[in-house]
């Protein structure tokens, strides 16, 4: 008996080996190395696939990130789980060769990966900027860290995607470079910063990972939910951010929730929200309108006006997505050495024009929502489980499905980047409260009757 599993572990992990490859080949090289190739096989049992990573870090990376990549490669192999588990085992080094792979490390952090290289978008300077009522206060406030003209040490900007919060990030650090060269900056995304973390963690050389984030006069950090909800570079981030402050060094946050919102110690949510916190709210129809007549004019390409106007009045998302259908518009105009009808534009963004009707439908009902509780819509986005505002989640999750022919893949992207299966345990949750709680029940009885006008 013991011989047989032996051969059955065996013949499993040599299917493991098969998996790692496909794996290799499916998220590249790169990610591969950094986190999917410190996997390992343990065992598979009652429909449970446990797997091992040398860190909580690396596990908590991949659940996040990779999880459902490695089920579905499983699959294809034969190892079929309901469940996957990432259990933390961490492997040592031999002691012959450990000081030659921290030195290595070392090198390569140093080499590849240092903290002042990053890289700007020249495009995003301020006076590629378009202000307007959404985003004026929030544009005032970078302009006043890129001139050292800030009156708190923290600068904190949240909003939706797309609504220019990278943009504002990146003019700050590209004025400071180019105009105000003695003061020393940092920009980095969550993701950039969680990489870093973890490549000076195996390289056993945190301390200069913080020293270096620490010599700066400004650090700048993009999207900084992605950070939240993952223990190590969490605390990582809540150690820099008081270090930095006490030192009284300028640090400016982008993200799509409020501080209040944020998965992070009670300390540091009282650091931000005692900074400058600004919202960029949704772009109105005349800052659409400005916005793309400013992007078509930087393009050097003459698009009619009613063109510009159709674009505005129907894609309402994000102004990431007015500028990607202007730059398909220019793009068929110069193929075809053609100038762009209101027909021809309509054939061609059909597709975004449909999805941006479907999104006001799904806006208005996250708007109703939010208002009715007196929360920000923001907070329904947010990873936050307080009561407070999963029960609106719940709700928005309900109102969506039954009120629109949105699919539960779209509702879930809408509703802060979820899963389907998120969805259906919100749907599923609320119908059981409603049943039992009628106050409930009447809450969401109104908020239809509110909806249908």
């Amino acid at each position: 008996m013991q011989e047989s599993q032996s051969l059955l572990y065996n013949s499993r992990n040599t299917i493991w080996n098969d998996v790692a490859l496909a794996l290799r080949k499916e998220v590249g090289e790169l990610n591969y190395r950094n986190w999917l190739g410190h996997l390992t096989f343990k065992s598979i049992d009652e429909n449970v696939l446990i797997l091992s990573a040398p860190t909580k870090f690396i596990r908590e990376w991949i659940e996040t990130n990779y999880l459902h990549i490695v089920s579905k490669v499983c699959k294809n192999f034969g190892l079929v789980a309901e469940t996957i588990q990432i259990e933390v085992n961490a492997v040592s080094v031999p002691v012959a060769n450990s000081n030659r792979q921290i030195e290595g490390e070392v090198k390569e952090v140093q080499s590849q990966c240092d903290i002042f290289d990053f890289n700007l978008d020249p495009r995003f300077v301020f006076d590629a900027f378009v202000v307007g009522q959404s985003n004026k206060v929030a544009y005032s406030a970078a302009k006043a860290v890129a001139e050292n003209k800030l009156p708190t040490n923290i600068l904190y900007i949240h909003g939706a995607v797309g609504q220019g919060k990278t943009h504002l990030l990146q003019a700050i650090a590209s004025q400071i470079q180019n105009l105000d060269a003695v003061r020393k900056l940092v920009y980095l995304s969550a993701e950039k910063f969680m990489h870093l973390f973890l490549k000076y963690l195996r390289a056993n050389d945190l301390i200069g990972f913080k020293e270096k984030i620490k010599s700066c006069d400004i650090f700048l950090v993009d999207d900084l939910q992605f950070i939240c909800g993952k223990a190590a570079t969490q605390q990582e981030f809540s150690n820099l951010l008081s270090a930095l402050t006490e030192a009284n060094k300028i640090v400016v946050i982008s993200s799509d929730s409020t501080p209040f919102a944020l998965q992070l110690d009670a300390r540091s949510k009282s650091r931000l929200i005692g900074g400058l916190v600004v919202e960029i709210t949704q772009s109105d129809y005349d800052l659409r309108l400005s916005i793309l007549e400013s992007k078509a004019s930087r393009a050097d390409t003459n698009v009619a006006t009613e063109v510009l106007e159709l674009i505005a009045k129907n894609i309402t998302s994000s102004n990431r997505e007015l500028e990607g259908a202007l730059n398909k518009l220019i793009a068929y105009a110069s193929f075809e050495q053609t100038q762009i009808t209101i027909a021809d534009a309509a054939n061609l963004l059909k597709s975004n024009l449909d999805a941006g009707q479907a999104v006001v439908d799904l806006e208005k009902i996250i708007n109703v929502v939010s208002a009715y509780f007196s929360i920000d819509s923001s907070d329904i986005l947010s990873k936050s489980r307080s009561a407070k505002f999963t029960i609106p989640r719940q709700i928005c999750a309900l109102l969506v499905k039954s009120l629109t022919t949105k699919s539960l893949v779209d509702i879930g992207l809408a509703l802060g980047k979820r899963d389907h299966a998120s969805v259906i345990y919100y749907i599923k949750q609320i119908e059981q409260k409603r049943k039992s709680d009628p106050s409930l029940d009447k809450q969401i009885q109104e908020l239809e009757a509110l909806l249908q006008f």
